[in-house]
């Protein structure tokens, strides 16, 4: 079953008298992107988190925060300003004001973070951090399971009704082929006034007519589209990005069907078939 590309999970355990908590939040993104917010001495763990989260993550902008606190409540050791480094920065700053005429903020140089140290340093297993990592990772897939499986319930009840519109469109154009023969008759004797006309002419003329009206080939790519759909959805594999392509080129054939039609019904059919694909389309941006 597809899944959503939307989710969150979260997970904490205690080692040591350090509990380690990790959140994962998923949101859409063409691409998979990554973003972390890790404790300093957790840094290094960045490329090993980023290997777990790829084998289930194929796109998507993926944030996980990390953080540790010690059990007399301290979240990553007490915090600390590094005067050192402020002063610095600081004297930066006045310089460039003074020398410029610049206002410089110090915040446009650096992130505020980056003057806190900490005063106490907590110990951590790599191996605590990565399973609680797993275990916010499972929870994140769970969600996105579930969200994934009610996307795919609306997608195939909107493919189900497009379906049924799709053969009241096969209908109406094979009846009003078969009209057309002496629609165009009574509209040549009406120019004519009456007068007799060649009837192979007429024949022939309708006939042409006929085949330009004629949907016939778009129908069948569409109920192949559709059924291509059915097919992505109830699938494992990542599915939205072939969706998106499928959807494009079911609205494609839609637009075909209305420029070859003259008639009002089979015209408000195909804007409610375009109605159907964008909706899907806006469900197909969330899917995996």
């Amino acid at each position: 079953m597809i899944r959503s590309m939307t989710g969150f999970g979260s997970a904490s355990v205690t080692d040591g008298g350090v509990t380690v908590s990790v959140e994962i939040r998923s949101l859409n993104n063409r691409f998979l992107d990554f973003r972390f917010r890790l404790p300093k001495q957790l840094e290094g763990l960045e490329d090993q988190m980023n290997s777990r989260l790829r084998q289930s993550c194929d796109r998507g902008r993926i944030t996980v925060a990390v953080s540790l606190e010690t059990s007399n409540g301290s979240a990553n050791g007490t915090p600390k300003l590094d005067r050192e480094r402020f002063e610095s920065y600081k004297d930066l700053t006045d310089q460039i004001s003074r020398e410029y005429s610049f206002d410089l903020k110090l915040t446009d140089l650096m992130d505020m973070r980056d003057l806190l140290v900490s005063q106490e340093t907590v110990e951590i297993s790599d191996d605590a951090v990565l399973s609680v990592l797993d275990n916010a990772l499972s929870q994140l897939n769970e969600m996105r399971e579930k969200e994934g499986g009610t996307l795919a319930t609306d997608i195939q009840s909107r493919v189900a009704k497009m379906d049924k519109i799709l053969e009241k469109v096969r209908q109406m154009v094979e009846k009003n082929s078969k009209n057309l023969n002496q629609k165009y008759r009574e509209k040549i004797e009406a120019l004519l006034n009456s007068a007799s006309v060649d009837e192979s002419r007429i024949t022939m003329e309708a006939a042409v007519l006929a085949e330009k009206a004629d949907v016939t080939e778009e129908c069948v790519r569409c109920a192949s589209h559709f059924e291509q759909i059915r097919n992505l959805v109830e699938g494992d594999e990542p599915a939205g990005k072939r969706l998106n392509f499928l959807l494009q080129e079911v609205v494609r054939e839609i637009n075909t069907i209305g420029s070859k039609s003259a008639d009002l019904s089979v015209i408000n059919y195909v804007v409610d078939l375009k109605e159907e694909a964008e909706k899907i389309k806006e469900q197909a941006q969330n899917i995996l």
